[in-house]
């Protein structure tokens, strides 16, 4: 029985110590499960919020990446193709082929304008300071006897050469034969007397030979404009100072020979007129137009 009771306490005593271990077990079992619960729940909202960041990481690659798409498709619309671009050269051409022409025209247009009225100033200019030396013009013997080159260059080389800058002579000859001195001016513009008379004098803005190698009526007009110097008359007929009206004791004129002083004539199919068929006038027609080119001018200016 003292063995038994032994085994009995001992069992009870071991019972108590067990007993007394699982109560100071029990607090930091429940703490460990609660942490074991409170990490699981937090990894279910870590897993969730990582599943939240992952889609919307994903979404913006995504957005990303079709983002670059359309920049890249975009970028290609941008390029143009060779065919796009020789078609693009083509309209550029028309369009050049069509307009240069246009400003070629009235830039030579200006050059004859601003020319022009430059040389009708000019010329009588020399003419006012050649009258301050020889006296009035209506008592030259300028006219006299000036219907054959050696005499035309002879009275122009008195009355109205010392007061020209001649810069460059040069000798033209006609088809016919006749010769005359081609005086160059220093912009580069020429005139010359008829080979028959020292009353007409005809002017080319530029390129004087390249124009007189054209026929009369291709130039006249054209690259040729003519004007004339009549101081006195040396014939009383009647007729001819009718005709000569615009002329005489007027200093230099464009060519007005027969004019009846209306804008219409001009363009009438006249001899002298600023028709396609004549040309004569068309240096007066433009003084008419305060020296400037009509936009309806009859004759087209080249050089």
């Amino acid at each position: 029985p003292e063995q038994s009771y032994s085994s009995e306490a001992r069992v009870s005593s071991r019972l108590e110590n067990e007993l007394e271990i699982n109560q100071k077990l029990d607090p930091q079992t429940q703490r460990f499960e609660n942490d074991v619960v409170c990490h699981s729940e937090r990894s279910e909202e870590l897993q969730s919020l990582a599943n939240i960041v992952s889609k919307k990481i994903l979404k913006r690659v995504q957005d990303d990446c079709l983002s670059s798409l359309s920049k890249v498709r975009y970028d290609k619309k941008l390029a143009f193709t060779l065919a796009e671009v020789l078609i693009t050269l083509g309209i550029v051409g028309i369009i050049a082929a069509m307009t240069l022409p246009m400003l070629a025209e009235n830039y030579q247009r200006r050059i004859v304008e601003t020319r022009l009225k430059k040389f009708y100033t000019t010329f009588n200019q020399a003419i006012i300071r050649s009258v301050v030396v020889n006296g009035d013009y209506d008592k030259w013997a300028y006219l006299e006897g000036a219907t054959n080159r050696e005499v035309i260059d002879q009275n122009f080389s008195y009355y109205l050469k010392p007061y020209l800058n001649i810069v460059q002579i040069q000798e033209i000859i006609y088809t016919n034969g006749k010769s005359s001195a081609l005086y160059y001016l220093a912009d580069g513009s020429a005139f010359h007397y008829s080979p028959t008379t020292i009353r007409d004098i005809y002017y080319y803005p530029k390129d004087p030979v390249k124009c007189l190698k054209r026929t009369n009526v291709a130039r006249v007009g054209v690259c040729q404009f003519n004007f004339c110097f009549v101081p006195n008359i040396l014939n009383n007929a009647p007729e001819y100072s009718l005709q000569w009206k615009y002329h005489i004791g007027k200093g230099l004129e464009p060519f007005k020979y027969s004019w009846d002083g209306t804008l219409e004539y001009f363009y009438a199919d006249k001899p002298y007129s600023c028709h396609p068929n004549a040309g004569s006038q068309c240096s007066a027609l433009i003084q008419y137009n305060d020296w400037q080119i009509p936009k309806d001018y009859p004759r087209k200016i080249r050089y």
